[in-house]
Protein backbone atom coordinates (compact mmCIF):
# COMPACT_ATOMS: atom_id res chain seq x y z
CA UNK A 1 0.00 0.00 0.00
CA UNK A 2 2.61 2.45 0.87
CA UNK A 3 4.50 1.45 -2.41
CA UNK A 4 1.04 2.35 -4.33
CA UNK A 5 0.86 5.39 -2.74
CA UNK A 6 4.27 6.78 -3.00
CA UNK A 7 3.78 5.79 -7.30
CA UNK A 8 0.41 7.19 -7.46
CA UNK A 9 -0.23 10.01 -5.18
CA UNK A 10 2.58 12.52 -6.87
CA UNK A 11 0.48 11.41 -10.18
CA UNK A 12 -2.76 12.47 -8.33
CA UNK A 13 -1.13 15.61 -7.12
CA UNK A 14 -0.18 16.32 -10.81
CA UNK A 15 -3.04 15.53 -12.43
CA UNK A 16 -4.49 18.40 -10.04
CA UNK A 17 -1.94 21.09 -11.07
CA UNK A 18 -2.24 20.24 -14.70
CA UNK A 19 -6.11 20.80 -13.91
CA UNK A 20 -5.60 24.13 -12.81
CA UNK A 21 -4.29 25.07 -15.83
CA UNK A 22 -5.32 26.17 -19.09
CA UNK A 23 -3.84 23.25 -20.52
CA UNK A 24 -6.23 21.03 -19.46
CA UNK A 25 -9.34 22.53 -20.78
CA UNK A 26 -7.89 22.78 -24.19
CA UNK A 27 -6.87 19.68 -24.33
CA UNK A 28 -9.92 17.85 -23.57
CA UNK A 29 -11.77 19.91 -25.95
CA UNK A 30 -8.88 19.57 -28.74
CA UNK A 31 -9.07 15.64 -28.41
CA UNK A 32 -13.10 15.70 -28.59
CA UNK A 33 -12.80 17.76 -31.71
CA UNK A 34 -9.94 15.98 -33.03
CA UNK A 35 -11.96 12.52 -32.89
CA UNK A 36 -15.41 13.81 -34.06
CA UNK A 37 -12.90 15.48 -36.87
CA UNK A 38 -12.02 12.12 -37.50
CA UNK A 39 -15.19 10.24 -37.85
CA UNK A 40 -16.41 12.84 -40.53
CA UNK A 41 -13.31 12.84 -42.65
CA UNK A 42 -13.92 8.85 -42.54
CA UNK A 43 -17.63 9.20 -43.76
CA UNK A 44 -16.68 12.02 -46.11
CA UNK A 45 -14.28 10.23 -48.00
CA UNK A 46 -16.80 7.36 -48.69
CA UNK A 47 -19.98 10.05 -50.11
CA UNK A 48 -20.53 11.89 -53.07
CA UNK A 49 -19.39 15.25 -51.57
CA UNK A 50 -15.37 14.21 -52.62
CA UNK A 51 -16.64 15.19 -56.29
CA UNK A 52 -18.50 18.63 -55.25
CA UNK A 53 -15.54 20.29 -56.49
CA UNK A 54 -16.26 19.28 -60.17
CA UNK A 55 -20.00 20.66 -60.11
CA UNK A 56 -20.75 24.19 -61.47
CA UNK A 57 -22.43 26.42 -59.76
CA UNK A 58 -21.18 24.97 -56.10
CA UNK A 59 -18.78 27.40 -54.11
CA UNK A 60 -16.57 24.36 -53.53
CA UNK A 61 -15.87 24.55 -56.99
CA UNK A 62 -15.20 28.24 -57.16
CA UNK A 63 -12.64 28.40 -54.20
CA UNK A 64 -10.90 25.71 -55.36
CA UNK A 65 -10.77 27.53 -59.05
CA UNK A 66 -9.53 31.28 -56.69
CA UNK A 67 -6.96 28.58 -55.24
CA UNK A 68 -5.31 27.80 -58.86
CA UNK A 69 -5.86 31.10 -59.88
CA UNK A 70 -3.54 32.59 -56.84
CA UNK A 71 -1.42 29.50 -57.69
CA UNK A 72 -1.28 30.68 -61.43
CA UNK A 73 -0.67 34.63 -60.21
CA UNK A 74 -3.80 36.06 -61.62
CA UNK A 75 -5.55 36.80 -58.48
CA UNK A 76 -4.73 38.63 -55.00
CA UNK A 77 -3.81 37.25 -51.74
CA UNK A 78 -6.78 35.42 -49.33
CA UNK A 79 -5.68 33.10 -46.70
CA UNK A 80 -8.08 30.37 -47.50
CA UNK A 81 -6.09 30.85 -51.80
CA UNK A 82 -3.40 30.57 -49.67
CA UNK A 83 -4.29 27.22 -48.39
CA UNK A 84 -5.27 26.11 -51.48
CA UNK A 85 -2.07 27.18 -53.16
CA UNK A 86 -0.10 25.38 -50.22
CA UNK A 87 -1.88 22.18 -50.56
CA UNK A 88 -1.32 22.32 -54.18
CA UNK A 89 2.27 22.38 -53.83
CA UNK A 90 2.15 19.90 -51.22
CA UNK A 91 -0.18 17.32 -53.58
CA UNK A 92 1.28 18.33 -57.02
CA UNK A 93 -2.73 17.79 -57.52
CA UNK A 94 -4.53 20.83 -59.51
CA UNK A 95 -7.69 20.10 -57.25
CA UNK A 96 -5.99 18.76 -54.08
CA UNK A 97 -9.63 18.03 -52.66
CA UNK A 98 -8.83 15.56 -49.97
CA UNK A 99 -5.90 17.35 -48.78
CA UNK A 100 -7.87 21.17 -48.79
CA UNK A 101 -10.97 19.15 -46.70
CA UNK A 102 -8.07 17.43 -44.33
CA UNK A 103 -6.06 20.11 -43.75
CA UNK A 104 -9.89 22.47 -42.67
CA UNK A 105 -10.38 20.11 -40.47
CA UNK A 106 -6.99 20.32 -38.80
CA UNK A 107 -7.04 23.88 -38.80
CA UNK A 108 -10.87 23.93 -36.91
CA UNK A 109 -9.57 21.83 -34.22
CA UNK A 110 -8.42 25.53 -33.01
CA UNK A 111 -11.89 26.65 -32.65
CA UNK A 112 -12.66 24.89 -30.13
CA UNK A 113 -9.42 25.61 -28.23
CA UNK A 114 -9.80 29.51 -28.79
CA UNK A 115 -13.12 29.63 -27.49
CA UNK A 116 -11.97 28.06 -23.85
CA UNK A 117 -8.62 30.38 -24.00
CA UNK A 118 -11.19 33.51 -24.72
CA UNK A 119 -13.91 32.28 -21.80
CA UNK A 120 -11.30 31.86 -19.42
CA UNK A 121 -9.96 35.90 -20.27
CA UNK A 122 -14.00 36.77 -19.62
CA UNK A 123 -14.65 34.38 -17.36
CA UNK A 124 -12.12 32.72 -15.22
CA UNK A 125 -13.70 29.71 -14.85
CA UNK A 126 -12.49 26.42 -16.18
CA UNK A 127 -15.84 24.74 -16.69
CA UNK A 128 -17.77 27.53 -18.06
CA UNK A 129 -14.70 27.30 -20.64
CA UNK A 130 -15.02 23.44 -21.05
CA UNK A 131 -18.85 23.64 -21.68
CA UNK A 132 -18.34 27.01 -24.24
CA UNK A 133 -15.62 24.86 -26.10
CA UNK A 134 -17.69 21.55 -26.21
CA UNK A 135 -20.02 23.45 -27.90
CA UNK A 136 -18.23 24.78 -30.27
CA UNK A 137 -16.36 21.95 -31.08
CA UNK A 138 -19.78 19.58 -31.65
CA UNK A 139 -21.61 22.07 -33.67
CA UNK A 140 -22.25 20.35 -36.59
CA UNK A 141 -22.67 23.28 -38.79
CA UNK A 142 -18.88 23.97 -38.76
CA UNK A 143 -17.95 20.54 -39.48
CA UNK A 144 -20.12 20.73 -42.98
CA UNK A 145 -18.43 23.82 -43.91
CA UNK A 146 -14.80 22.32 -43.09
CA UNK A 147 -15.46 19.08 -44.91
CA UNK A 148 -16.60 21.07 -48.43
CA UNK A 149 -13.26 23.12 -47.94
CA UNK A 150 -15.05 26.59 -47.42
CA UNK A 151 -14.14 29.86 -46.62
CA UNK A 152 -16.09 30.29 -43.39
CA UNK A 153 -13.76 27.71 -40.79
CA UNK A 154 -11.05 29.87 -41.87
CA UNK A 155 -12.69 32.80 -41.04
CA UNK A 156 -14.18 31.69 -37.96
CA UNK A 157 -10.68 30.90 -37.17
CA UNK A 158 -9.30 33.98 -37.96
CA UNK A 159 -12.03 35.70 -36.39
CA UNK A 160 -11.08 33.90 -32.99
CA UNK A 161 -7.03 34.39 -33.44
CA UNK A 162 -7.90 38.11 -33.81
CA UNK A 163 -10.03 38.23 -30.84
CA UNK A 164 -7.96 36.24 -28.53
CA UNK A 165 -5.02 38.88 -29.26
CA UNK A 166 -6.61 42.19 -28.57
CA UNK A 167 -7.32 40.07 -25.00
CA UNK A 168 -4.40 38.70 -24.21
CA UNK A 169 -2.00 41.07 -25.66
CA UNK A 170 0.69 42.45 -22.97
CA UNK A 171 0.82 46.30 -23.26
CA UNK A 172 4.56 46.68 -21.29
CA UNK A 173 5.83 43.75 -24.17
CA UNK A 174 6.39 46.18 -26.89
CA UNK A 175 6.48 42.31 -29.42
CA UNK A 176 3.22 41.16 -27.93
CA UNK A 177 1.08 44.90 -29.13
CA UNK A 178 3.14 44.04 -32.66
CA UNK A 179 1.58 40.55 -32.79
CA UNK A 180 -2.06 41.89 -31.52
CA UNK A 181 -1.82 44.47 -34.40
CA UNK A 182 -0.66 42.23 -36.66
CA UNK A 183 -2.96 39.23 -35.67
CA UNK A 184 -6.36 41.46 -35.65
CA UNK A 185 -6.54 42.25 -39.56
CA UNK A 186 -6.21 38.58 -40.16
CA UNK A 187 -10.18 38.35 -40.32
CA UNK A 188 -9.80 41.27 -43.21
CA UNK A 189 -7.46 38.77 -45.32
CA UNK A 190 -10.05 36.37 -45.73
CA UNK A 191 -12.77 37.76 -46.23
CA UNK A 192 -14.17 41.74 -47.02
CA UNK A 193 -16.54 42.05 -44.50
CA UNK A 194 -13.67 41.38 -42.05
CA UNK A 195 -12.72 44.88 -42.19
CA UNK A 196 -15.32 45.66 -39.31
CA UNK A 197 -14.34 43.11 -37.10
CA UNK A 198 -10.42 44.43 -37.45
CA UNK A 199 -11.61 47.80 -36.64
CA UNK A 200 -14.27 47.05 -33.54
CA UNK A 201 -11.14 44.96 -32.19
CA UNK A 202 -8.83 47.71 -32.85
CA UNK A 203 -11.54 50.83 -31.41
CA UNK A 204 -12.22 48.12 -28.53
CA UNK A 205 -8.21 47.70 -27.44
CA UNK A 206 -7.79 51.14 -27.72
CA UNK A 207 -10.40 52.04 -25.55
CA UNK A 208 -9.08 49.40 -22.86
CA UNK A 209 -5.55 51.50 -23.77
CA UNK A 210 -7.07 54.54 -22.61
CA UNK A 211 -8.73 53.41 -19.13
CA UNK A 212 -5.59 52.66 -17.72
CA UNK A 213 -4.80 54.97 -15.40
CA UNK A 214 -1.29 55.33 -15.86
CA UNK A 215 -2.10 55.84 -19.61
CA UNK A 216 -4.13 59.18 -18.98
CA UNK A 217 -0.99 60.56 -20.08
CA UNK A 218 -0.78 61.16 -23.30
CA UNK A 219 3.30 59.22 -23.89
CA UNK A 220 1.84 56.78 -22.02
CA UNK A 221 -0.99 55.74 -24.64
CA UNK A 222 0.34 57.12 -27.63
CA UNK A 223 3.57 55.26 -26.90
CA UNK A 224 1.68 51.04 -26.77
CA UNK A 225 -1.10 52.36 -29.17
CA UNK A 226 1.76 53.68 -32.15
CA UNK A 227 3.10 50.25 -31.58
CA UNK A 228 -0.04 48.26 -32.10
CA UNK A 229 -0.85 50.19 -35.31
CA UNK A 230 2.91 49.24 -36.54
CA UNK A 231 1.99 45.64 -36.42
CA UNK A 232 -1.16 46.48 -38.07
CA UNK A 233 1.03 48.27 -40.79
CA UNK A 234 3.14 45.03 -41.28
CA UNK A 235 0.26 43.23 -42.07
CA UNK A 236 -0.75 45.52 -44.65
CA UNK A 237 2.16 45.83 -46.30
CA UNK A 238 3.07 42.25 -46.18
CA UNK A 239 0.00 41.75 -47.56
CA UNK A 240 0.34 44.71 -50.47
CA UNK A 241 3.66 43.46 -51.28
CA UNK A 242 2.21 39.95 -52.01
CA UNK A 243 -0.37 40.88 -54.27
CA UNK A 244 2.31 43.30 -55.86
CA UNK A 245 4.58 40.04 -56.73
CA UNK A 246 2.26 37.80 -57.76
CA UNK A 247 -0.61 39.43 -59.77
CA UNK A 248 0.50 42.99 -60.04
CA UNK A 249 -1.72 44.68 -58.01
CA UNK A 250 -0.75 46.67 -54.74
CA UNK A 251 -4.38 45.67 -52.95
CA UNK A 252 -4.81 44.30 -49.72
CA UNK A 253 -8.63 43.37 -49.76
CA UNK A 254 -9.36 39.33 -50.86
CA UNK A 255 -12.29 41.06 -52.82
CA UNK A 256 -14.15 43.73 -52.82
CA UNK A 257 -17.94 43.42 -53.21
CA UNK A 258 -20.32 45.19 -55.52
CA UNK A 259 -21.83 47.48 -53.33
CA UNK A 260 -25.03 48.30 -55.77
CA UNK A 261 -25.86 44.41 -55.75
CA UNK A 262 -25.49 44.04 -52.04
CA UNK A 263 -27.86 46.82 -51.29
CA UNK A 264 -30.32 46.02 -53.39
CA UNK A 265 -30.11 42.43 -52.62
CA UNK A 266 -30.53 43.06 -49.41
CA UNK A 267 -33.14 45.52 -49.22
CA UNK A 268 -35.01 43.09 -51.63
CA UNK A 269 -34.67 39.61 -51.08
CA UNK A 270 -37.01 37.76 -48.37
CA UNK A 271 -35.60 35.19 -46.40
CA UNK A 272 -38.74 32.19 -45.63
CA UNK A 273 -37.05 29.16 -44.25
CA UNK A 274 -39.71 27.19 -45.71
CA UNK A 275 -39.17 28.39 -49.26
CA UNK A 276 -35.74 28.39 -51.28
CA UNK A 277 -34.13 31.82 -51.67
CA UNK A 278 -35.81 34.51 -54.01
CA UNK A 279 -34.22 34.26 -57.56
CA UNK A 280 -32.79 37.54 -59.68
CA UNK A 281 -34.80 38.11 -62.37
CA UNK A 282 -34.62 41.25 -65.46
CA UNK A 283 -37.39 43.61 -65.13
CA UNK A 284 -37.59 47.22 -66.36
CA UNK A 285 -33.53 47.81 -67.07
CA UNK A 286 -32.96 46.26 -63.34
CA UNK A 287 -32.90 43.72 -61.02
CA UNK A 288 -36.21 42.92 -58.79
CA UNK A 289 -36.57 39.35 -56.83
CA UNK A 290 -39.77 37.29 -56.72
CA UNK A 291 -40.51 38.48 -53.12
CA UNK A 292 -40.26 41.49 -51.34
CA UNK A 293 -37.79 41.59 -48.30
CA UNK A 294 -38.76 41.85 -44.56
CA UNK A 295 -37.04 45.23 -42.97
CA UNK A 296 -33.78 45.10 -41.59
CA UNK A 297 -35.59 44.39 -38.25
CA UNK A 298 -36.25 41.03 -39.09
CA UNK A 299 -33.22 40.19 -40.61
CA UNK A 300 -31.09 40.66 -37.48
CA UNK A 301 -34.28 38.58 -35.90
CA UNK A 302 -32.86 36.08 -38.23
CA UNK A 303 -29.35 36.31 -37.08
CA UNK A 304 -30.44 34.68 -33.95
CA UNK A 305 -33.31 32.49 -35.40
CA UNK A 306 -32.13 28.77 -34.72
CA UNK A 307 -32.72 27.82 -38.54
CA UNK A 308 -29.81 27.46 -41.04
CA UNK A 309 -30.98 29.64 -44.37
CA UNK A 310 -29.31 27.41 -47.46
CA UNK A 311 -27.06 28.71 -49.64
CA UNK A 312 -25.51 26.29 -52.39
CA UNK A 313 -25.13 24.01 -49.66
CA UNK A 314 -28.27 22.81 -47.22
CA UNK A 315 -26.73 22.04 -43.54
CA UNK A 316 -30.16 19.99 -43.37
CA UNK A 317 -29.69 17.47 -46.13
CA UNK A 318 -25.81 17.08 -45.83
CA UNK A 319 -26.07 16.09 -41.96
CA UNK A 320 -28.35 13.15 -43.19
CA UNK A 321 -25.61 12.25 -45.25
CA UNK A 322 -22.79 12.00 -42.67
CA UNK A 323 -23.72 9.96 -40.00
CA UNK A 324 -21.29 11.82 -37.74
CA UNK A 325 -22.90 14.91 -37.80
CA UNK A 326 -26.73 13.68 -36.85
CA UNK A 327 -25.59 13.19 -33.00
CA UNK A 328 -23.73 16.49 -33.17
CA UNK A 329 -25.40 20.27 -31.38
CA UNK A 330 -27.33 21.93 -33.99
CA UNK A 331 -28.96 25.51 -34.39
CA UNK A 332 -31.99 24.28 -32.91
CA UNK A 333 -30.15 23.36 -29.53
CA UNK A 334 -27.29 26.08 -29.57
CA UNK A 335 -28.75 29.28 -30.44
CA UNK A 336 -31.38 29.30 -28.17
CA UNK A 337 -29.62 28.51 -25.18
CA UNK A 338 -26.99 31.08 -25.90
CA UNK A 339 -29.74 33.54 -26.54
CA UNK A 340 -31.61 32.18 -22.84
CA UNK A 341 -27.66 32.39 -21.30
CA UNK A 342 -27.61 36.25 -23.13
CA UNK A 343 -30.55 37.60 -21.90
CA UNK A 344 -29.59 36.01 -18.22
CA UNK A 345 -26.02 37.71 -18.41
CA UNK A 346 -28.49 41.14 -18.61
CA UNK A 347 -29.96 40.30 -15.65
CA UNK A 348 -26.40 40.97 -14.14
CA UNK A 349 -24.94 44.17 -15.13
CA UNK A 350 -22.26 43.86 -12.99
CA UNK A 351 -20.68 41.26 -15.45
CA UNK A 352 -21.63 43.10 -18.35
CA UNK A 353 -18.51 45.08 -19.12
CA UNK A 354 -16.33 41.79 -19.19
CA UNK A 355 -18.12 40.34 -21.92
CA UNK A 356 -18.67 44.13 -23.68
CA UNK A 357 -15.87 42.65 -26.22
CA UNK A 358 -18.55 39.61 -27.36
CA UNK A 359 -21.24 42.32 -27.81
CA UNK A 360 -18.81 44.05 -30.04
CA UNK A 361 -17.96 41.22 -31.87
CA UNK A 362 -21.96 40.00 -32.01
CA UNK A 363 -22.73 43.84 -33.82
CA UNK A 364 -18.98 44.14 -35.96
CA UNK A 365 -19.78 40.41 -37.54
CA UNK A 366 -23.92 41.19 -37.42
CA UNK A 367 -24.10 44.62 -39.56
CA UNK A 368 -23.37 43.33 -42.84
CA UNK A 369 -25.64 40.12 -42.41
CA UNK A 370 -28.15 42.68 -41.82
CA UNK A 371 -27.12 45.15 -44.90
CA UNK A 372 -27.10 42.07 -47.12
CA UNK A 373 -28.24 38.47 -46.21
CA UNK A 374 -28.13 36.90 -42.67
CA UNK A 375 -27.57 33.20 -44.38
CA UNK A 376 -26.18 30.38 -42.76
CA UNK A 377 -22.26 30.24 -44.19
CA UNK A 378 -21.87 34.16 -42.90
CA UNK A 379 -23.29 33.24 -39.10
CA UNK A 380 -21.09 30.61 -38.62
CA UNK A 381 -19.04 33.27 -37.35
CA UNK A 382 -20.98 34.33 -34.51
CA UNK A 383 -20.02 30.22 -33.01
CA UNK A 384 -18.25 32.00 -30.35
CA UNK A 385 -20.35 34.24 -28.89
CA UNK A 386 -23.48 31.85 -28.80
CA UNK A 387 -21.22 28.91 -27.37
CA UNK A 388 -19.84 31.06 -24.49
CA UNK A 389 -23.62 32.46 -23.17
CA UNK A 390 -24.83 28.76 -23.86
CA UNK A 391 -22.19 27.28 -21.38
CA UNK A 392 -22.84 30.12 -18.93
CA UNK A 393 -26.65 29.44 -19.11
CA UNK A 394 -26.23 25.80 -18.18
CA UNK A 395 -23.78 26.29 -15.12
CA UNK A 396 -26.23 29.41 -13.74
CA UNK A 397 -29.04 26.37 -14.27
CA UNK A 398 -26.36 24.05 -12.36
CA UNK A 399 -26.16 26.69 -9.90
CA UNK A 400 -29.51 27.30 -9.42
CA UNK A 401 -30.83 23.65 -8.70
CA UNK A 402 -27.76 23.29 -6.11
CA UNK A 403 -29.18 26.19 -4.53
CA UNK A 404 -32.87 25.93 -4.48
CA UNK A 405 -33.24 28.48 -1.63
CA UNK A 406 -32.33 31.37 -3.96
CA UNK A 407 -35.59 32.37 -6.42
CA UNK A 408 -35.89 30.55 -9.69
CA UNK A 409 -37.38 33.43 -11.21
CA UNK A 410 -34.71 34.39 -13.65
CA UNK A 411 -34.07 30.61 -14.33
CA UNK A 412 -37.49 30.22 -15.07
CA UNK A 413 -37.94 33.78 -17.00
CA UNK A 414 -34.84 32.78 -19.57
CA UNK A 415 -36.32 28.84 -19.73
CA UNK A 416 -39.71 30.76 -20.97
CA UNK A 417 -37.65 32.85 -23.55
CA UNK A 418 -36.21 29.63 -24.79
CA UNK A 419 -39.32 27.69 -25.25
CA UNK A 420 -41.15 31.28 -26.64
CA UNK A 421 -37.92 31.51 -29.08
CA UNK A 422 -37.88 28.11 -30.35
CA UNK A 423 -41.53 27.92 -31.19
CA UNK A 424 -41.78 31.55 -32.98
CA UNK A 425 -38.77 30.32 -34.73
CA UNK A 426 -38.66 26.77 -36.17
CA UNK A 427 -40.77 26.05 -39.61
CA UNK A 428 -43.13 23.61 -39.80
CA UNK A 429 -40.98 21.89 -41.37
CA UNK A 430 -37.07 21.74 -42.82
CA UNK A 431 -37.85 21.38 -46.55
CA UNK A 432 -35.07 20.02 -48.90
CA UNK A 433 -34.13 22.09 -52.09
CA UNK A 434 -34.59 19.71 -55.58
CA UNK A 435 -30.72 21.36 -56.10
CA UNK A 436 -29.49 19.04 -53.18
CA UNK A 437 -30.66 16.29 -54.91
CA UNK A 438 -29.49 17.34 -58.46
CA UNK A 439 -25.99 18.70 -56.59
CA UNK A 440 -25.56 14.86 -55.20
CA UNK A 441 -26.86 12.81 -58.23
CA UNK A 442 -24.12 14.89 -60.09
CA UNK A 443 -21.52 14.10 -57.90
CA UNK A 444 -22.71 10.57 -57.90
CA UNK A 445 -21.60 10.43 -61.21
CA UNK A 446 -18.08 11.96 -61.04
CA UNK A 447 -17.62 9.32 -58.18
CA UNK A 448 -19.00 6.53 -60.49
CA UNK A 449 -22.22 5.37 -58.53
CA UNK A 450 -24.75 2.95 -60.19
CA UNK A 451 -27.03 3.84 -62.34
CA UNK A 452 -30.07 2.47 -60.04
CA UNK A 453 -28.92 5.00 -56.96
CA UNK A 454 -28.24 8.26 -59.13
CA UNK A 455 -31.52 7.45 -60.97
CA UNK A 456 -33.37 7.83 -57.56
CA UNK A 457 -31.32 11.46 -56.34
CA UNK A 458 -32.91 12.84 -60.20
CA UNK A 459 -36.25 11.84 -59.08
CA UNK A 460 -35.96 12.97 -55.84
CA UNK A 461 -35.31 16.48 -57.27
CA UNK A 462 -37.42 16.22 -59.73
CA UNK A 463 -40.65 15.38 -57.67
CA UNK A 464 -39.52 17.99 -55.67
CA UNK A 465 -39.57 20.68 -58.21
CA UNK A 466 -41.35 19.52 -61.58
CA UNK A 467 -40.71 22.78 -63.15
CA UNK A 468 -36.77 23.24 -62.23
CA UNK A 469 -34.76 23.51 -65.17
CA UNK A 470 -32.13 21.58 -63.81
CA UNK A 471 -33.86 18.75 -62.31
CA UNK A 472 -35.44 17.90 -65.58
CA UNK A 473 -32.35 18.55 -67.53
CA UNK A 474 -30.65 16.15 -65.33
CA UNK A 475 -32.98 13.54 -65.25
CA UNK A 476 -33.34 13.05 -68.91
CA UNK A 477 -29.99 13.43 -69.43
CA UNK A 478 -29.13 10.80 -67.46
CA UNK A 479 -31.81 8.87 -69.11
CA UNK A 480 -31.09 9.45 -72.27
CA UNK A 481 -26.91 8.20 -71.15
CA UNK A 482 -28.78 4.75 -70.08
CA UNK A 483 -30.46 4.45 -73.10
CA UNK A 484 -34.25 5.07 -72.05
CA UNK A 485 -35.01 7.45 -74.95
CA UNK A 486 -38.77 6.89 -74.56
CA UNK A 487 -39.07 8.68 -70.47
CA UNK A 488 -36.57 11.62 -71.17
CA UNK A 489 -38.51 12.91 -74.48
CA UNK A 490 -41.96 12.56 -71.81
CA UNK A 491 -39.78 14.51 -69.48
CA UNK A 492 -38.71 16.88 -72.08
CA UNK A 493 -41.91 17.23 -73.76
CA UNK A 494 -44.14 18.00 -70.83
CA UNK A 495 -41.60 20.58 -69.75
CA UNK A 496 -41.42 22.70 -73.14
CA UNK A 497 -44.89 22.41 -73.52
CA UNK A 498 -44.97 25.42 -70.45
CA UNK A 499 -41.03 27.24 -70.67
CA UNK A 500 -39.73 28.32 -73.92
CA UNK A 501 -36.21 26.99 -73.10
CA UNK A 502 -33.72 26.53 -76.19
CA UNK A 503 -31.44 24.21 -74.30
CA UNK A 504 -34.46 22.16 -73.21
CA UNK A 505 -35.73 22.08 -76.90
CA UNK A 506 -32.13 20.90 -78.17
CA UNK A 507 -32.11 18.21 -75.27
CA UNK A 508 -35.73 16.84 -76.68
CA UNK A 509 -34.07 17.39 -80.42
CA UNK A 510 -31.61 14.68 -79.08
CA UNK A 511 -34.54 12.12 -77.15
CA UNK A 512 -36.59 12.48 -80.60
CA UNK A 513 -33.14 11.17 -81.99
CA UNK A 514 -33.09 8.27 -79.94
CA UNK A 515 -37.01 7.25 -80.69
CA UNK A 516 -35.99 6.86 -84.01
CA UNK A 517 -37.87 10.57 -85.50
CA UNK A 518 -35.41 12.13 -87.51
CA UNK A 519 -37.48 14.57 -89.29
CA UNK A 520 -38.97 15.70 -85.96
CA UNK A 521 -36.25 16.11 -84.17
CA UNK A 522 -34.51 18.06 -87.25
CA UNK A 523 -37.42 20.50 -87.28
CA UNK A 524 -37.46 21.10 -84.10
CA UNK A 525 -33.47 22.03 -84.17
CA UNK A 526 -34.02 24.54 -86.79
CA UNK A 527 -36.78 26.37 -85.00
CA UNK A 528 -34.58 27.50 -82.45
CA UNK A 529 -32.20 30.48 -82.70
CA UNK A 530 -28.11 29.55 -83.13
CA UNK A 531 -26.85 29.64 -79.86
CA UNK A 532 -24.26 32.42 -78.96
CA UNK A 533 -21.47 30.30 -76.54
CA UNK A 534 -19.24 28.39 -78.51
CA UNK A 535 -19.84 25.12 -76.53
CA UNK A 536 -23.29 25.07 -76.87
CA UNK A 537 -22.94 26.51 -80.36
CA UNK A 538 -20.91 23.20 -81.42
CA UNK A 539 -23.38 20.94 -79.66
CA UNK A 540 -26.68 22.77 -81.51
CA UNK A 541 -24.46 22.26 -85.18
CA UNK A 542 -23.59 18.54 -84.44
CA UNK A 543 -27.19 17.70 -83.39
CA UNK A 544 -28.88 19.01 -86.76
CA UNK A 545 -25.56 17.17 -88.77
CA UNK A 546 -26.86 14.07 -86.99
CA UNK A 547 -30.27 14.56 -88.02
CA UNK A 548 -29.32 14.93 -92.02
CA UNK A 549 -27.03 12.35 -91.42
CA UNK A 550 -29.75 9.66 -89.86
CA UNK A 551 -32.31 11.08 -92.83
CA UNK A 552 -29.16 10.33 -95.78
CA UNK A 553 -28.74 13.85 -96.59
CA UNK A 554 -24.71 13.55 -95.81
CA UNK A 555 -24.00 17.11 -97.86
CA UNK A 556 -26.22 18.69 -95.35
CA UNK A 557 -24.57 16.38 -92.78
CA UNK A 558 -21.46 17.52 -93.36
CA UNK A 559 -21.78 21.30 -94.08
CA UNK A 560 -23.24 21.19 -90.54
CA UNK A 561 -20.40 19.16 -88.87
CA UNK A 562 -17.71 21.15 -90.45
CA UNK A 563 -20.07 24.54 -88.69
CA UNK A 564 -19.71 22.24 -85.34
CA UNK A 565 -16.40 22.09 -85.65
CA UNK A 566 -15.93 25.46 -86.50
CA UNK A 567 -17.47 26.28 -83.14
CA UNK A 568 -15.47 24.32 -80.96
CA UNK A 569 -14.06 25.44 -77.97
CA UNK A 570 -11.48 22.51 -77.11
CA UNK A 571 -9.96 19.71 -78.66
CA UNK A 572 -12.43 17.28 -77.21
CA UNK A 573 -15.14 18.52 -79.13
CA UNK A 574 -13.18 18.74 -81.89
CA UNK A 575 -12.12 14.69 -81.74
CA UNK A 576 -15.84 13.81 -81.19
CA UNK A 577 -16.71 15.87 -84.30
CA UNK A 578 -13.79 14.67 -86.47
CA UNK A 579 -14.88 11.14 -85.88
CA UNK A 580 -18.40 11.44 -87.38
CA UNK A 581 -17.09 13.14 -90.35
CA UNK A 582 -14.57 10.10 -91.16
CA UNK A 583 -17.79 7.59 -90.58
CA UNK A 584 -20.34 9.40 -93.28
CA UNK A 585 -20.11 7.74 -96.62
CA UNK A 586 -17.73 8.91 -98.91
CA UNK A 587 -15.22 10.32 -96.60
Amino acid sequence: MVLLAQVFYPCYIGGMKLYKTKLFPCAVVAVVAALVRIASYSSWLGSPFTEYHRISGLDMMTHMQFGLDFANGSTNFSLHKLLCWAMIRLTGQEYPVKALVLSQHCIAVLVPVFVVLISLRLSGRRSLAVFAGLFAALYAPLLMYESFALVESLFLVSSLVALHAVLSADRRRPFSLIICGALVLLPATVRFSGIFLSGVLSVWFLLRLMRRRESRRNIEFMRPAAIFAGGSLCTVLAVLASNYLNCGEPVFFPGRPVVSYVLEAGAQMKINPEDDLGVLTASGGGYEMERRTASYLSKLLDIIRPYEIPNNLNYYFIRNQIPAMKALVGPMFLIPLGLSGFLLALARPTRLARVSILFMYFAALSAPMVVFLPLARYRLALLPVFAYFAAFYVLSVGHWLRNSQQRPMPLLLSLLVYVVVLTWSTPSSFPLRSEDFVAIGEAMEHKGAGAAEIILAYTAGYNLAPDSQSAVAHLSNHLMNNGNFADARTLLEEYCAKFNDSKTKTMLASALLGVGEFSKAKELLLSLPEPKSGRTRANYHYQIAECHRLLGEMSEAMASFRRALDAAENEQQRDIVRKAMEKLPGE
